[in-house]
């Protein structure tokens, strides 16, 4: 078995939809996002949708929410992380950082499955990587692996 890729995100937040759609349109605003919002069985404040802008600044990528889905929840806050500095190569036109930021969502997503997401809850298919979330990471774990799965209702122990 191969040794997991260790991967830091730095998370920011949590922001308001208004905050992220006028601010964040740098050269960095690129990466993961978490969106809480109220939901009908889980409650207030509640991981909803987990998703990446990688061709688009993040503020792009919340116009399109927005528009699509966003704009009819209520109470909504947002979570921006960056892959930390130095864990990625630059000189291959970003094709490294790209291959991460996807691999890092699908694990992501598989391990916390929110609600809204509909790929990836059910399993992994990318990269031996091992995630540490630093910062405001909200209700993401503080680590994960793909060398190991997350529990699910049917691993119960038989009886």
């Amino acid at each position: 078995m191969m040794e997991p890729r260790l991967l830091q995100i730095k998370w920011e937040g949590p922001l308001s939809l208004d905050a992220v759609l006028s601010e964040k349109t740098g050269d960095d605003d690129y990466g993961l996002y978490q969106i809480y919002t109220h939901h009908l069985v889980f409650g207030a404040g509640s991981l909803v949708y987990i998703g990446k802008a990688e061709k688009q600044h993040f503020a792009c990528r919340f116009k399109q929410h927005r528009e699509d889905w966003l704009g009819w929840e209520s109470d909504v806050s947002i979570r921006l992380g960056r892959l930390a500095p130095g864990a990625y190569r630059t000189d291959d036109n970003w094709q490294e950082w790209s291959q991460l930021i996807t691999d890092a969502e699908k694990l992501t997503v598989y391990w916390h499955t929110p609600p809204y997401n509909s790929h990836y809850i059910t399993g992994y298919d990318g990269q031996a990587l091992w995630i540490q979330n630093w910062g405001n990471r909200g209700s993401l774990l503080p680590e994960y692996s793909s060398h190991w799965k997350p529990l699910r209702p049917d691993d119960a122990a038989e009886e």
